[in-house]
């Protein structure tokens, strides 16, 4: 499986990047997005790439990781696609069947939808799942039955609840393990049916038959 890491430019837990980045088994292509290079210099954490428009990086660190030889997209910053949107479009060269994401999250919720809609440009090909402080963010794209632990095995801490959030039709087959179970269940865009599930043991499972949504594991 190849594998991207992007850290983008908004809010991120330093411990929970840490703890992502030593639970891998093999180590990921790392894609710093503009301000989140700041975040990756300051951890000691040297990425494959950067990229962006740098608006909102110091231009030492900039500096530091081309001293590094570290290759450097420089960015317009008069585009049509936001420096996130761009770092999938790097991904996506490389060949990469997973994508993971720090940094999708911070004052800018424009940029936040933006990133979480722009994901299903990719999704059918390949996995996107997004992290941040409270939230663990699947992105499901056609048939597809997942496990999820009440664990992360990345982040190393429970999260309590569970939702499912159509942006389409869904059909979901069955749910095993959840406090709400379904069964031959039809979920709809613009309904909060899926909202604040629990998992019931050490993990649930979720079985989609159709349509794309969003699967999340969250905390308050």
């Amino acid at each position: 499986m190849m594998k991207c890491l992007i850290v983008s430019g908004g809010t991120i837990e330093a411990n929970d990047l840490v703890n992502y980045i030593n639970a891998q088994e093999v180590k990921p292509y790392i894609i710093g997005v503009d301000g989140g290079c700041q975040v990756l210099y300051e951890l000691g954490i040297v990425p494959n790439t950067i990229l962006g428009d740098f608006d909102t990086l110091d231009p030492q660190v900039k500096g530091y990781f081309a001293r590094q030889q570290v290759p450097i997209h420089q960015l317009d910053p008069i585009k049509d696609y936001t420096d996130t949107h761009a770092a999938f479009e790097e991904a996506k060269a490389l060949g990469a069947n997973a994508i993971d994401v720090f940094g999708f999250f911070g004052s800018r919720l424009d940029h936040s939808l933006g990133a979480l809609l722009t994901a299903f440009k990719y999704s059918a090909q390949i996995r996107i799942r997004f992290y941040d402080k409270h939230n663990i963010v699947l992105v499901v794209d056609g048939a597809y039955e997942l496990t999820i632990y009440k664990t992360s095995k990345n982040l190393k801490r429970d999260f309590k609840y569970l939702s499912i959030i159509p942006i389409e039709k869904s059909y979901i087959n069955e749910t095993r393990n959840l406090k709400y179970p379904l069964k031959n269940a039809w979920l709809f865009a613009y309904d909060s049916y899926g909202v604040s599930n629990e998992i019931i043991e050490e993990q649930g499972t979720i079985d989609v038959q159709s349509g794309r949504l969003f699967v999340i594991q969250s905390n308050d």
